[in-house]
C-alpha cells in the first residue's frame, strides 16, 4: 500500500497494515470484521488471527460474534493485551 503525505510517498508493508486495522477496529464498539480480514489479507492470516484469538474469546476479553471481533465495552481496559496478541510479528 502506499500512502501520499504532503508531496512524499510513504510505503506500508501489508504486515503493517494489518496490524493498524487489527488495532484500529478493536478500538472501536464495532470491531474487526473477519470477512474484511479473508478478502483483504488471505485465508491463512484470517485463520492465525483466529487462533490467537480463540484463548480470548475463551476468556471473554474478546467477542466473535456475526463474522466481527470486538472487545466488549466493559473489557476495554485490557484492549492492549489482546490487540498485541494478534499482531503478526
Amino acid at each position: 500500500i502506499r500512502l501520499s503525505l504532503v508531496g512524499s510517498e510513504m510505503c506500508i508493508r501489508d504486515r503493517d497494515h494489518y496490524n493498524e486495522y487489527d488495532m484500529t477496529g478493536l478500538r472501536c464498539v464495532e470491531g474487526i470484521d473477519c470477512g474484511h480480514v479473508r478478502q483483504q489479507f488471505g485465508k491463512a492470516r484470517f485463520e492465525s488471527m483466529m487462533r490467537e484469538a480463540a484463548k480470548w474469546i475463551a476468556s471473554g476479553e474478546l467477542r466473535y460474534a456475526n463474522d466481527r471481533l470486538s472487545i466488549p465495552t466493559e473489557r476495554m481496559l485490557v484492549s492492549d493485551a489482546v490487540i498485541e496478541s494478534l499482531f503478526e510479528t
